[in-house]
């Protein structure tokens, strides 16, 4: 009776608030908040009065056999957790085994540092020896750790088995983002993991989620403690903006000031200052950039169901950039064609490189008009036939003193120069016409003169 009175008064510290050490005794399964104690029947102090104490029974003293050291029978290995999340993984119970105690439940459990060291308290995971579970938050801690966990059996004989902790990335995208400032100091969080926990938990048991693992801390940072956090409950894309709404009533008044179930919530541990919200990926608000509505009342004021926002935000900008490049492309081409106007076309001003009279070719005439060749005469279209040749006399004997042509001369001598064949003056071109012969004729030269025979 008297060593039960003494553990309850340990158990106790002041009266009505548990102790320190019944507190970590019952973490992290269980909260102590009040310890109280009353006898009754024969622990009534009337009743211990008068009881007479039993006889003492002496057991006998048990034979000493060697004592053997516990083996390791399965590694550890590797524990994977997600940062942000809070976690506790349980030793299985065949990790060791002793000869004398049995199975892991039964041996001592000693967390160790990867140098052997003890655990510091301020760490950010910790060892519950009762229950035989690792615990804690890591936030901001993506990488891998080591560790060493010993089991000792009764006789204090140890084996070690080294594993390591991976922080690995959240694969959880949060859309929106809340976060509570406390009057708490910072300090309070960074020396005890379980405090962090103990905070994520009542904000976890407001929304109605079963464990802590619905919410995914961001970060926490002074201020006096400003911790954000967002809920893993919730879908990415599109945006839940009435579940997001729900949430954020819990949280804070139309006013932006911290609701009475919120507050109460955390009490008397901790004391609520002010808490806000914000969106993040597909949540911000396409009207306001980067910011958007915070505070209860999101789902009213956007107005918008998940399909419209979606329409509003992809189709319709899509459409007017359409429209504007369409508007774009057809003033330009309107532009070009009226400076095009009156001009000649690429190929044009290829061909008409200079300006001047054109040139015609031979091949481009009229047969009718085909200048003269050098191997024919040239005889024009109102050209008659020469006069016929004079009719001389014939006479016996040529041996005449006068030459042939001297008579012939002399009679016609009253003949106008047309009874000689005149050259054509050649092909011309006036000033009128579009057409051009060339200039450049070669000379005519005259037949030779007729002699009759």
């Amino acid at each position: 009776i008297k060593l039960l009175t003494k553990v309850i008064e340990k158990m106790k510290g002041t009266p009505g608030v548990p102790s320190q050490a019944l507190k970590e005794a019952m973490r992290p399964e269980y909260v102590v908040t009040r310890v109280e104690d009353t006898p009754f029947g024969p622990c009534t102090e009337e009743e211990i009065a008068t009881t007479k104490a039993p006889p003492r029974i002496v057991s006998p003293v048990p034979t000493l056999t060697p004592n053997t050291a516990p083996i390791l029978l399965n590694h550890i290995d590797r524990v994977v957790v997600y940062d942000g999340e809070t976690f506790s993984y349980q030793i299985p119970q065949d990790t060791f085994y002793d000869a004398e105690d049995g199975v892991t439940p039964n041996l001592k459990l000693i967390f160790l540092t990867i140098e052997g060291v003890m655990m510091h308290k301020a760490s950010w995971v910790q060892f519950n020896v009762t229950s035989q579970t690792l615990y804690g938050i890591p936030i901001n801690r993506v990488g891998k750790y080591e560790y060493i966990m010993g089991a000792m059996d009764s006789g204090a004989k140890i084996a070690r088995d080294a594993f390591e902790i991976e922080v690995v990335m959240n694969p959880h995208k949060p859309n929106y983002e809340f976060s509570v400032t406390l009057s708490n100091d910072i300090t309070e969080f960074e020396n005890d993991v379980f405090k962090t926990m103990d905070l994520v938990g009542r904000i976890a048991m407001l929304y109605g989620d079963d464990s802590n693992d619905a919410i995914t801390v961001a970060y926490m940072k002074k201020g006096s403690t400003i911790l954000g956090w967002s809920n893993n409950t919730m879908i990415y894309e599109p945006c839940p903006i009435e579940a997001i709404g729900k949430l954020a009533k819990l949280l804070e008044t139309d006013k932006h000031q911290p609701t009475e179930i919120f507050i109460n919530t955390l009490a008397p541990e901790y004391e609520v200052l002010s808490v806000s919200t914000s969106p993040i990926g597909p949540c911000v608000s396409p009207n306001k950039g980067t910011e958007a509505p915070e505070g209860p009342g999101i789902a009213e004021s956007s107005g918008l169901t998940s399909d419209e926002e979606i329409w509003v935000i992809t189709v319709v900008p899509a459409l007017i950039v359409a429209a504007v490049l369409l508007l774009a492309g057809l003033i330009i081409f309107l532009c070009y064609r009226y400076s095009r106007k009156g001009k000649l076309s690429d190929e044009d001003e290829d061909t008409f490189i200079h300006k001047g009279v054109p040139v015609i070719f031979t091949d481009e005439m009229d047969d009718a008009e085909k200048p003269p060749s050098s191997a024919s005469p040239l005889i024009m279209r109102e050209e008659v036939p020469p006069v016929p040749p004079p009719e001389y006399p014939r006479q016996g004997s040529p041996s005449s003193n006068h030459p042939l042509l001297a008579h012939s001369f002399e009679d016609n001598a009253d003949l106008d120069d047309t009874f000689f064949y005149q050259p054509p003056s050649g092909l011309s071109s006036t000033p009128d016409s579009r057409r051009s012969t060339p200039r450049n004729l070669r000379a005519y030269r005259p037949p030779p003169p007729y002699v009759p025979p």
